[in-house]
């Protein structure tokens, strides 16, 4: 068992250890080596250590929120730990708190090895040799069935099962989509894993959508992942869908650096989120009506296209002259980087009017590459103020709509004139999927939290609720 002093509820031990929940929420180096702390492991765990003396931990909790100093301050005074008679795990392996200026984890290795060093001179007794290698991710927060297996931080395998059974209601049915996950879920983890040529046994982590999204689709995914953990003695973690989104570029950009502005535009959300390192996240603009991909599938709807509206409009929108319509590009007075969307749909309502039937037909292509011509511009347009505003000049646009390719065409031009670098997701990575899950879930774990079995689901889930830091 683990008596993690200073750390956050879910701390896992290595295996050959028995797994309790931790103890203690203690920040300063003070506070853990007080009475109070001596208190816990007294009061907790004192009547079992005749018995299970072996099976008794001590984690300080390297990482968990910690800046630098805390660390460090933790590291040069283990000594003082030893005053407890139990042996002191630390684990410190490829974490980001021993180089900022790295992304990748296998760039950490020797500091790592030094930290180490260090540490086993002041007293650690027992490390984790390496961060966990195999982490399985699920997501099933609407209407896609997802598992994706992620080594290091890079995916070996993504399967994504899509519910064609909404297209013929015109949109996603929550009760629906909650039979369909739950009959699909079981087959989609098999395949993933078969693709990444692994067992179940091998899986060391597991990572998996628990907000935003439909309640009764985020419970198929949840208690599953819930299941596989108690059943293989492994950590699981609660992960942020948008968040998901956020680190998306990651899987097929790893060298993109911090900060960044990420555009997330979805079916739910519009968004322009400063990131400046894990967990950091500054908002700047949001949708304060319609997101831009409600925008689409609402515009399909009037066009009478069918669903999901996005890939409708854009697949004929190719052939449609975007300049032969004029819509309003959409501003909102009182916060000029917000969003708003709900007119521009209302004005594609009283284009059709204004036209006759044969009309509509006969122009349906520029009607739908004019409509999307303005959602995207007003994309960019307020991307642009938030670039002038920051001065960052790194980009990555996410979410569903990120796969239009009319949208990237845009991203050449806007990064030809201002001199950003801008990265998209390839395109199974910018609709709901488990690869961005696994990813987000990778850099959690990294920073060593976990969550606790009483993890519950939430549909509204905000961004910087349960973010990674």
């Amino acid at each position: 068992m683990t008596v993690s002093i200073g750390g956050l509820d879910g701390i896992i031990a290595p295996k050959q250890f028995e797994t309790y929940q931790c103890v203690g929420n203690c920040r300063s180096f003070s506070e853990r080596t007080s009475t109070h702390s001596r208190h816990i492991i007294k009061s907790v765990f004192g009547h079992k250590r005749q018995k299970n003396e072996k099976q008794i931990i001590i984690d300080p909790g390297i990482g968990f929120g910690k800046k630098l100093d805390h660390n460090d301050t933790i590291i040069r005074n283990l000594y003082k730990f030893k005053k407890f008679g139990l042996p002191i795990l630390v684990g410190i392996s490829r974490k980001s708190f021993l180089m900022y200026d790295l992304n990748s984890p296998s760039e950490r290795l020797e500091s790592s090895l030094s930290v180490a060093s260090i540490a086993i001179n002041n007293g650690a007794d027992i490390f984790n040799p390496c961060f966990f290698m195999l982490i399985l991710g699920i997501e099933s927060s609407c209407d896609e069935t997802a598992g994706a297996v992620c080594k290091d931080g890079e995916i070996i395998s993504n399967v994504v099962l899509s519910q064609v059974i909404h297209k013929q209601f015109g949109g996603v049915v929550p009760e629906i989509a909650s039979r369909e996950h739950d009959s699909q879920i079981t087959s989609i983890i098999q395949k993933t894993l078969e693709k990444a040529s692994v067992s179940l046994s091998d899986i060391e982590a597991i990572a998996v959508t628990y907000g935003a999204g439909l309640m009764g689709a985020l419970l198929v995914g949840l208690n599953y992942a819930k299941g596989l953990s108690i059943a293989l003695k492994i950590p699981f973690i609660g992960v942020n869908h948008l968040e998901g989104h956020l680190y998306a570029s990651f899987i097929s950009f790893p060298e993109m650096k911090y900060p960044y502005l990420c555009l997330l535009v979805t079916g739910g959300h519009t968004q322009i989120w400063e990131v400046q390192s894990p967990g950091n996240y500054i908002l700047h603009s949001t949708t304060i009506d319609d997101a831009a991909g409600e925008a689409f599938d609402k515009g399909a709807r009037i066009l009478g296209l069918t669903y999901p509206g996005g890939p409708e409009i854009e697949k004929i929108a190719q052939y449609g002259n975007p300049e032969k319509y004029k819509f309003p590009i959409p501003r909102v007075k009182n916060n000029p980087l917000n969003f708003s969307f709900s007119g521009l749909k209302t004005a594609l309502l009283y284009k059709i009017r204004e036209l006759s039937q044969n009309e509509v037909e006969s122009n349906k292509k520029d009607i739908a590459a004019s409509y999307q011509e303005t959602i995207l511009k007003t994309l960019f347009i307020q991307l642009d103020k938030v670039i002038s505003l920051t001065g960052i000049k790194i980009i990555s646009i996410v979410g569903g709509v990120a796969a239009n390719k009319r949208f990237r065409e845009m991203a050449n031009i806007l990064k030809e004139k201002s001199n950003t670098q801008i990265f998209f997701p390839t395109a199974e990575f910018c609709t709901d999927n488990a690869a961005m899950i696994a990813v987000a879930g990778y850099e959690k774990l990294k920073e060593g939290i976990y969550s606790p079995l009483s993890l519950k689901a939430n549909p509204n889930l905000a961004l910087n609720d349960g973010a990674i830091g």
